[in-house]
């Protein structure tokens, strides 16, 4: 079929019609044409009513001149409604031709070189004889009416007939001339254009919520309240310039380095008569009353901690109480005030002026006292409420909307949905890196992307803060590279894109506060990563919800408690899945009920498999899967419509492993939930004889105290061995198996019951809920192996 930019162009008239109907009817496929294509120079804007390429000759672009038309021996004129009108159709045709050819060859794509280019007047309502010529127009330069039927075969001739040695146009340069005629540079559907659409529109908000400090501007004692997004830092800011252009002596504090960093790179742009006396952090104000430096604050220990929290803060009141009045200050304002503790008042209060009427400006978030402190101002206060979220997208602020302890109505703008990547909390490091990588792809830019951890940092993150803290938070503004941060340290400060890792190994009090800080840091595009058990349990089913986190078939229980048998009898598979996966969910098929042996890949949190099944195990597992196993992925095709499952999803555990072969595998095996009348157990597969001796029993044991002050689930797995008289066990095929056990995988307390002949049972426990629990077995010569890519 020829080749064409629109299935239905739009044409000036009737004649363009009925050419350019000719021209696809006459060309070839493969060959191009393009109606009105238009070309600028220095000289004049351009238009070709038709350009076109004809494989295995040339270029030739055609000016098209419906109507009477007629040559008084001078120049050409036109009739048309009614009028007589004076035209150039061959200028028009060379000079477009001349244009475009410029337009192409100066294409740094284009590496054809000069081809075979010509200009045509086709006047397809016109009889011209066969003697007609002009000077700048021989006959052949036109196409009449009688030349219609055979048209593109003359324009082929024209293009062979050039006495010049330059090449004809092979199909390789057509498509350079699609790409060149498509245009070059230009501007992509761009993530970053979109936020900065929001964030001007968030900044025009912004500055119209400053109306509410007209309305308190008689008031000095005053506590602004609002939820992420609302705009408080900023209204902090503005307060602080409005006291100090009236030429007060101000006070702009707030806790943490990454915000007194950003405040103070903000305000060091405003006028002079502007700017606050003092810009930064609380205790760093006590430095500036001669207060000590005090210890290593990342050196969190009792000493530490009541230095920082007590001592330093008590002697900052007494340097504040010697204050002289040049030095004292008439209005303070604190930003992130819930990261207050009580004690750390006194000293602000002893600091100003007037400890009566002195101005005291509070801005704080309670949703957000993410630290184990529970301090307020020993003052009254006049509370005033911000309910809108102005920074956030709304599809990020109805994300942690669960979150917070008000409701807020959202007036931002519009953008990507929130991604949600399902991986454990050791694996959600890695997992955010993946998404960093992908939001550099998708065209964000370094400086608009933040990667936050709420458990442990980032070795980025360490590497970087080695340097000092100074020199750590100087890294947020640079435009060339990603920013790593925690969230504790993130308050207050926000990044178009922020990939959240949750990796907490377990919850603690201020873990939904840390979790609502982490969702609300980015304006425009969120992704979290992390364990989907965790976030239900701290962000609760809402949030599960609108981060489309949904159920697992049977999903451990919390703090103690045991998992449940699944509600039906048929086969069921418990979460025993890779670091990352990208399959898509299908519900069970029928192929997989009433089979013995069932391998298969379990897609996290969604009720679904992709199954592979072989009676007696997959042999050739690095190959290609066996035909039932082919089956079952067509089945999943077409339960999904999705167009391939890489063969690499397909998970291979065949009992002849060996150690090595094992160690060579990227993905983990997988066990299965079996109601029997005996009760819930994991039968391990692949197994042929093994179901029998190697399961999991989740059974109550009391005697172990560790259980009950762990968050995950209590797990139990009892071994019955083959043990000689001597009570000496030999591990056998287990040592064939490969992968690592479900209790690992959610790092359950893992305890291991051997059974010899005579009845004597023996439990093992490993030193650590975080250990390796295989090294239990290596007295008793079991062998397991905890495999992991990447280790």
């Amino acid at each position: 079929m020829t080749i064409t930019v629109a299935e239905t162009p739009r044409l000036a008239n009737g004649a363009e019609r009925r050419v350019y109907q000719l021209l696809i009817d006459q060309l070839e496929p493969g060959d191009l044409v393009i109606p009105g294509k238009r070309v600028t120079d220095h000289l004049k804007d351009h238009e070709v009513d038709f350009f076109v390429a004809i494989e295995g000759a040339g270029i030739i672009c055609l000016e098209v001149k419906g109507g009477e038309l007629w040559h008084d021996g001078q120049t050409w004129w036109q009739k048309r409604r009614g009028h007589e009108h004076r035209i150039d159709p061959v200028r028009q045709a060379r000079e477009a031709c001349y244009a475009l050819r410029d337009f192409v060859e100066k294409d740094p794509r284009w590496s054809q070189g000069r081809l075979r280019w010509d200009h045509v007047v086709v006047l397809p309502n016109t009889d011209l004889p066969e003697d007609f010529a002009l000077p700048e127009c021989p006959r052949w330069k036109v196409i009449d009416r009688t030349d219609l039927p055979d048209m593109v075969a003359k324009l082929r001739h024209i293009l062979h007939a050039q006495q010049i040695d330059r090449p004809f146009l092979s199909r390789n340069g057509i498509a350079q001339l699609g790409e060149a005629l498509g245009g070059r540079g230009l501007p992509q559907r761009s993530v970053v254009a979109r936020a900065l659409e929001n964030e001007d529109a968030a900044d025009v908000l912004t500055e119209h919520q400053s109306v509410i400090l007209d309305a308190v501007r008689l008031l000095n004692r005053v506590e602004v309240r609002g939820g992420a997004g609302s705009g408080k830092t900023f209204l902090a800011m503005e307060q602080a310039r409005r006291l100090a252009r009236a030429g007060q002596r101000v006070a702009l504090v707030c806790y943490s380095h990454g915000l007194a960093s950003y405040l103070e790179r903000i305000t060091e742009t405003w006028n002079r008569r502007q700017r606050p006396a003092y810009v930064g952090e609380f205790h760093d104000l006590g430095k500036t009353w001669g207060a000590p430096e005090g210890p290593d604050e990342s050196l969190r220990n009792a000493s530490t901690i009541r230095f920082w929290e007590h001592d330093l803060p008590a002697q900052m009141a007494d340097l504040a109480a010697q204050l002289e009045p040049g030095h004292r200050f008439d209005a303070i304002v604190v930003d992130e005030a819930q990261d207050f503790a009580d004690a750390w008042w006194d000293p602000l209060l002893a600091a100003l002026k007037d400890d009566e009427t002195g101005g005291l400006y509070v801005f704080s978030d309670e949703g957000q006292r993410v630290f184990n402190r529970h301090g307020s101002p020993p003052v009254p206060l006049v509370p005033l409420m911000l309910d809108h979220n102005l920074r956030n997208t709304r599809q990020i602020a109805n994300a942690f909307q669960p979150l917070v302890d008000h409701p807020m109505r959202f007036l931002g703008g519009e953008g990507p949905a929130v991604k949600y990547v399902a991986c454990s909390a050791a694996d959600a490091m890695d997992a955010g890196d993946d998404e960093v990588e992908l939001l550099l792809e998708q065209g964000w830019r370094p400086e608009d992307v933040a990667l936050l951890t709420t458990g442990t940092r980032h070795p980025e993150q360490r590497e970087r803060q080695a340097a000092g803290s100074a020199a750590y938070w100087d890294s947020f503004w640079d435009a060339d590279q990603v920013f790593y941060g925690h969230v504790l340290g993130f308050k207050g400060l926000e990044r178009r894109a922020v990939v959240l890792v949750v990796n907490e190994e377990s919850a603690f009090e201020r873990s939904r506060e840390r979790l609502y800080v982490g969702l609300s840091r980015a304006r425009d595009q969120l992704v979290v990563c992390g364990d989907p058990d965790f976030l239900r349990e701290v962000g609760g089913p809402d949030l599960a919800r609108r981060l489309s986190i949904t159920p697992t078939l049977a999903s451990p229980p919390r703090s103690g408690g045991f998992i449940k048998a699944p509600s039906r009898t048929s086969v069921a598979a418990a979460e025993m899945k890779p670091r990352r996966s990208n399959l898509l969910p299908v519900p069970e098929p029928e192929f997989v009920r009433g089979r013995p042996n069932i391998y298969g890949v379990y897609y996290p949190n969604v009720d679904g498999w992709y199954i592979g099944k072989n009676e007696t195990g997959l042999a050739n597992y690095m190959g290609s899967p066996e035909r039932e196993t082919r089956k079952a992925i067509d089945d999943a095709h077409a339960a999904t419509g999705a167009e391939q499952v890489p063969e690499k999803h397909i998970l291979w555990s065949p009992p002849d492993a060996t150690v090595q072969e094992c160690r060579n595998q990227e993905w983990i095996w997988i066990a299965r939930f079996r109601a029997e009348h005996h009760g819930p157990t994991f039968n391990v597969f692949p197994t042929r004889d093994w179901s029998n001796h190697f399961r999991w029993e989740h059974d109550p044991v009391t005697h172990v105290d560790r259980a009950t002050n762990s968050r995950w689930p209590v797990v139990y797995m009892k071994l019955q061995a083959r043990c000689d008289e001597n009570g000496n066990c030999s591990g056998g095929d287990y040592s064939r198996i490969c992968g690592r056990p479900w209790g690992t995988q959610t790092r359950g307390l893992f305890w291991c019951k051997v059974v010899s002949p005579d009845g004597t049972e023996q439990w093992l426990m490993p030193p650590s809920p975080r250990g390796n629990p295989y090294n239990a077995f290596r007295d008793h010569k079991f062998s397991m192996i905890h495999e992991e890519k990447g280790e």
